[in-house]
């Protein structure tokens, strides 16, 4: 790793390295990753992902997608029963009855998102390769017991598997877990897909929902108090937590941070925010940083890709070079 990258940001944010290194050793640290980690994956966002859909020929929803109104959780609901409306009739000629026609609408509607979510990603030998950081983060994930995904694909998954792989470890050292997951106290590291889980296998389990559209998006919300985010809430008070690749849009999770936030006034986070080849100007950092430190006691990063390959490796370091300090 770069000696004059590592000092410099040694510099610039010695409080925050060392109270997550410290965190981190004593297992009380975890990862948050959200649509910007998956993006150099070559996999869309929630955007980009309904674009896909409305093209695609069983939904052919190009009139719904120029409802430039509609938000993308109604737009995604939308196109969910446009496709939906095209295929029951044809199932129907088949002779299915309502439980099987409800299975196979809802089956090839996972098959077309599982295909257009992966259409360009890299083959799952190349992934690391193919990202600027999250390679770095990989051990952290294994060390600290959960780490939460708020994307639907399985890339960081595959990692992993690649990683124990080419390391020759017989044993699993991961499990997913996804919809109403519960703790169990399995003492492999878990990665938690609260937004629901569309592994590129299809031989694997995935989730029974997938917010995507109006629908899951309402359950979601009427379960913001319940098992699936207050287990969140407990996750959050508990833990010091580095948010990666999110933007802090998800209502959801804006919900269960401000909740945590307000019950945990001392508990405090961290939150990446991805710097560009065009910069931020000071202006729009710092208000950037005051909106979620007084929201959400989200104290914010900005870092550039290279940056946060040599913060995730600077977290695991065992010793930091005290003359270049």
């Amino acid at each position: 790793m770069d000696e004059r990258l590592c000092c410099n940001l040694i510099r610039r944010y010695p409080k925050a390295l060392v109270h997550i290194r410290s965190q981190y050793g004593r297992r009380r640290f975890g990862l948050v990753l959200g649509s910007g980690v998956s993006r150099d994956f070559q996999i869309p966002d929630w955007r980009g992902l309904l674009d896909r859909i409305a093209t695609h020929d069983d939904v052919q929803g190009l009139e719904l997608l120029n409802r430039e109104r509609e938000s993308p959780i109604t737009l995604a609901d939308l196109l969910r029963r446009h496709f939906d409306a095209r295929m029951e009739p044809v199932l129907r000629e088949r002779g299915l009855d309502d439980r099987a026609v409800r299975s196979e609408l809802t089956g090839r509607w996972l098959r077309i998102i599982r295909d257009l979510l992966y259409k360009d990603a890299p083959p799952d030998s190349d992934l690391e390769a193919n990202h600027p950081y999250i390679g770095q983060f990989l051990e952290i994930i294994l060390k600290c017991g959960i780490t939460v995904n708020y994307n639907f694909d399985s890339c960081v998954e595959m990692m992993l598997s690649n990683r124990q792989r080419r390391l020759g470890i017989p044993i699993r050292q991961f499990e997913v877990a996804y919809d109403d997951f519960l703790a169990t106290g399995v003492q492999a590291a878990l990665v938690y897909h609260p937004n629901g889980y569309l592994p590129k296998n299809v031989l694997e389990g995935c989730s029974s929902d997938i917010v995507l559209s109006e629908r899951e998006f309402n359950e979601q919300m009427a379960d913001t108090f319940t098992v699936r985010n207050g287990f969140l809430g407990q996750h959050f008070a508990e833990k010091t937590c580095l948010f990666l690749g999110l933007s802090i849009q998800d209502d959801l999770l804006r919900a269960v941070l401000r909740r945590t936030a307000r019950a945990n006034a001392g508990q405090f986070h961290y939150c990446v925010e991805w710097i560009g080849p065009e910069g931020i100007s000071d202006g729009l950092r710092d208000a950037i940083f005051r909106s979620r430190f007084d929201n959400y006691n989200l104290i914010t990063l900005f870092l550039t890709s290279v940056q946060i390959a040599v913060f995730g490796y600077l977290i695991q370091l065992d010793q930091i070079g005290r003359a270049h300090v």
